[in-house]
């Protein structure tokens, strides 16, 4: 499990990554690669709501699978140490479940109600920048320092719902709501690839910290009269932290062209965020946004060519 950062010192440490980031420039010559992967994504966001972290009044665990790809385009230069690259991606959502659960005592104990529905569709959404600096090369081995920014977004359609405690609740046959979560934030780490000769393959490893991220979650109930549609709250933090780690396997088929095939895990945490309801007779409530995750895991095939 990740270990919290205190957030003036994440502060500190994104700006510095801002800074190095906005140092760099493009090379003027050099290296073009372009990148298409696809594969399936694996993802699962936790957040809840209430008083205290001791005494959380609502948790709601979203679980989806989704077709992402991503399309990556890096300028590079032998006669140069620095790289630069974006990222832009775009995945489906599939399929998936939702889990409400409502609780009346401390601890999590006390439930009160609980749902259950399915995800029913929607998109995800993915944005990087990200510049690097080769800080050692070998005949085999290169290792890099990279630095960034990401944006990213998850939004699900939630349909077929069913109160599943106590029994004979709520009839929620014409469920069809919405939620969509979004992280963004500077980030920083390190790529590490190599060679495994004498096999034709070649291996990349990278990792990234994460260290001030903001965080927005927005909601819909259309089943619920007392609240404002689109939005029926929000939620806000801006003390986020995680981390990702990529791990590659490529053969290049031609001088042009090379195959690949990895698994991505991305790892997004925050706390202590507001979450505000808008009630359809004009008022709003505020509660705390106790903690809020998000794991993904993507697994993926990809193309790439060299200019």
């Amino acid at each position: 499990m990740m270990k919290a950062v205190g957030k003036k010192g994440r502060r500190r440490v994104g700006l510095v990554f801002l800074a190095f980031l906005l140092c760099l420039s493009t090379p003027s010559y050099g290296a073009v690669t372009t990148t298409v992967s696809s594969g399936i994504a694996l993802d699962r966001l936790e957040w809840t709501i209430g008083s205290s972290s001791s005494f959380p009044i609502s948790e709601l665990v979203f679980e989806s699978t989704i077709w992402q790809t991503t399309f990556n385009t890096q300028w590079s230069s032998d006669s140069s140490r620095w790289f630069v690259e974006g990222t832009a991606g775009f995945g489906s959502v599939l399929s998936g479940s939702v889990v409400d659960s409502d609780f009346s005592l401390p601890s999590m104990k006390g439930l009160s109600s609980r749902s259950e529905s399915d995800i029913g569709g929607h998109n995800s959404l993915l944005f990087a920048i990200e510049s690097g600096y080769r800080i050692w090369t070998t005949d085999r081995w290169v290792v890099s320092l990279v630095s960034g920014f990401t944006w990213t977004q998850v939004r699900y359609q939630i349909k077929n719902g069913e109160q599943t405690f106590p029994p004979g609740g709520s009839d929620l046959s014409g469920l069809n709501s919405e939620y969509r979560a979004r992280w963004y934030g500077p980030n920083i780490g390190f790529r590490w690839n190599t060679d495994l000769r004498p096999l034709p393959l070649f291996f990349f490893l990278e990792g990234r910290f994460w260290p001030l991220i903001q965080y927005s979650g927005k909601g819909t109930w259309n089943l619920r009269t007392d609240f404002e549609q689109d939005p029926s709250f929000t939620q806000k933090d801006d003390n986020g932290y995680g981390g990702d780690v990529t791990a590659t396997l490529r053969y290049p088929i031609t001088n042009h062209w090379v195959v690949e095939g990895g698994w991505t895990g991305r790892f997004l945490r925050t706390s202590n965020g507001t979450d505000r309801t808008f009630f359809s007779n004009g008022t709003e409530g505020t509660v705390t946004l106790l903690d809020v995750s998000q794991d993904t895991h993507w697994f993926r095939l990809g193309l790439q060519y060299l200019w």
